[in-house]
């Protein structure tokens, strides 16, 4: 059964402060910045923007965390995906995505699959940790829907609309469970923090980072944030790949040398 909840935010919510830490991101957010272009991962958290990097290509929008980041090329024609480390570093483990046609902004991951959104159509597949595969469709979201994130304590899937503002909580074969009113809209670079159990989201129409409760629903906290970001993910506890791993250990050996240096 769905539940509907809106919520009614301050008219100044986008030039809100966090008045304490406790109430800003737990973990470490990562949002991606720059759509036609060489962008920017910007790395989020207690409410302050800790570091940033630049990707190796244009359009590496769609995110999910683990071990590492890795990014697609959110474009329906395609192109070059990248990993990084958790720093920031191209680990030189890149990934084409077989996108199917279909044009997604975000990403997120249960350990096992990547899901994104397709923002014409609003239907959620799933590929592989480095975004192989066809394409499985596990349901049929809302058109528009832009932002996605796993919500690990539950084993839902929820999305943000970039028309409404909604947020909507779905089962993972398609039941809405639930639909909450943000207060605004342009919402994206949602991610679930599974250390408090809470959501966070960009409004680009207020300029705002928001958070609310994945268990009642109830709106947080929010804070102003200027940059323009649609994909957006905290870590995801996962086992990297072997590809992956051996050039993480690469990197590892080559730091060690310079240090014995």
């Amino acid at each position: 059964m769905k539940r509907n909840s809106q919520t009614r935010l301050p008219m100044l919510l986008a030039v809100a402060t966090v008045s304490s830490t406790a109430l800003a991101q737990v973990s470490t957010m990562y949002v991606t910045d720059g759509t036609g272009s060489v962008g920017y991962t910007h790395m989020l958290q207690g409410g302050s923007e800790i570091g940033a990097y630049q990707w190796t290509g244009p359009a590496q929008i769609p995110i999910w965390v683990g071990p590492t980041v890795r990014q697609a090329y959110y474009i329906a024609s395609g192109g070059p995906g990248m990993e990084y480390t958790l720093g920031g570093v191209a680990t030189g483990y890149g990934n084409n995505w077989n996108n199917g046609g279909i044009q997604a902004y975000d990403a997120a991951s249960d350990g096992k699959n990547v899901f994104m959104v397709d923002w014409g159509s609003g239907q959620v597949k799933s590929w592989g940790l480095n975004y192989e595969g066809p394409g499985n469709v596990l349901f049929n979201a809302s058109q528009y829907d832009l932002g996605i994130t796993y919500d690990s304590k539950r084993n839902e899937i929820w999305t943000s609309n970039w028309i409404t503002g909604n947020l909507e909580e779905w089962s993972m074969n398609g039941t809405l469970l639930s639909v909450t009113g943000t207060g605004g809209n342009l919402v994206g670079a949602l991610g679930y923090d599974a250390a408090d159990d809470s959501l966070w989201m960009k409004d680009n129409s207020r300029n705002a980072m928001l958070q609310f409760s994945a268990g009642t629903h109830a709106y947080l906290n929010s804070y102003g944030y200027q940059t323009y970001v649609l994909g957006g993910e905290f870590g995801t506890s996962v086992t990297p790949e072997p590809t992956s791993m051996a050039a993480l250990g690469l990197g590892v050996v080559a730091l060690l040398k310079r240090r014995k240096k």
